[in-house]
């Protein structure tokens, strides 16, 4: 025994991703995110209907990170310096923070109170 379970297939009979996923992110629903910031939303292996409001043009999105409790969702774009936040419920992407220093950073990732950390080579950032 290898101590795995039969393999069953999460997604529903007829639902498949229908973007290339770069990542993905879990609260109580499943996001996946490709590299131009589209985002798709699962729930209970159903796609669930969600579509992005307002990103930014160029954006190159290597990481998605979604607050447990909270309302956002953040999408790193390293190449370009800059985390993107958008609206769980909206899609609608509001706000973004721009610094040359996140242009290394490697992963974006919320806690359960909301603080957003970045990961760096050798370093973790925070973001109250």
């Amino acid at each position: 025994e290898d101590g795995f379970g039969e393999r069953s297939r999460w997604l529903k009979q007829n639902e498949s991703l229908d973007i290339v996923p770069v990542d993905f992110a879990i609260d109580s629903d499943i996001w996946v995110t490709n590299e131009a910031g589209k985002i798709e939303k699962y729930r209970r292996g159903n796609k669930e209907q969600f579509s992005v409001v307002g990103m930014p043009d160029g954006v190159h999105i290597t990481r998605i990170a979604v607050e447990p409790a909270g309302t956002r969702i953040a999408l790193l774009d390293s190449s370009n310096g800059r985390v993107i936040f958008c609206e769980k419920e909206s899609g609608n992407c509001n706000s973004q923070l721009k610094a040359e220093k996140i242009k290394t950073a490697r992963d974006v990732e919320f806690d359960d109170g909301g603080v957003l950390y970045l990961l760096f080579p050798g370093a973790i950032g925070v973001l109250k």
